[in-house]
């Protein structure tokens, strides 16, 4: 793992990288810069919380992330806010029930389903608050990008998915090569 850099734009979307100092796959991390370029700076305080994720992260940049699991373990606890298990979320490719996670083919994930890479959860801001990234959204959508809120009130208001891969919208852009490796 290692941050987001322009010669990645030939290498695996799916592989992680670090970005805005957390974890996620290169294809997103792509797609977020390319929205920010275009005039929606964001703050991203989580993506891939799955345990190896966040191990390989805080052991190569110094970070002190937790995982989902310890997230879970410790909900309830003072600084500790409530969690999904780590096989009911998507900040660990998991379905949680919301009909907003689907397969590749379009039908609706089961809970404890397994999300396509693409619809890893990120936490996000665009303007400082939790709970806005209307801008975000709307400089993505313009864009050609399908990122929701899959919930759009209550305490979840950060939460961001994709709900489609963003690879044809990078090449699009010349964001990324279409000449991959795996």
């Amino acid at each position: 793992m290692h941050t987001l850099r322009t010669e990645d734009r030939v290498h695996s979307m799916t592989n992680l990288v670090s970005f805005h100092g957390v974890p996620m796959p290169r294809g997103l991390a792509f797609a977020i810069d390319h929205i920010e370029k275009h005039g929606a700076p964001v703050s991203i305080y989580s993506a891939d919380r799955t345990v190896g994720a966040i191990a390989e992260h805080n052991k190569q940049f110094g970070t002190t992330l937790h995982a989902q699991e310890f997230l879970f373990d410790n909900q309830g606890k003072p600084g500790f806010n409530p969690a999904n298990p780590p096989n009911r979320t998507s900040h660990c490719y998991f379905a949680d029930g919301n009909p907003a996670y689907k397969d590749a083919n379009g039908r609706v994930v089961a809970p404890g389903g397994q999300i396509p890479w693409y619809s890893l959860g990120i936490d996000i801001s665009d303007k400082g608050k939790a709970e806005d990234c209307r801008e975000f959204l709307r400089v993505a959508h313009k864009l050609g990008y399908e990122f929701i809120q899959p919930y759009s009130s209550g305490s979840e208001q950060h939460h961001v998915i994709s709900v489609k891969s963003p690879i044809g919208t990078l090449e699009h852009w010349n964001v990324i090569s279409k000449k991959r490796t795996a």
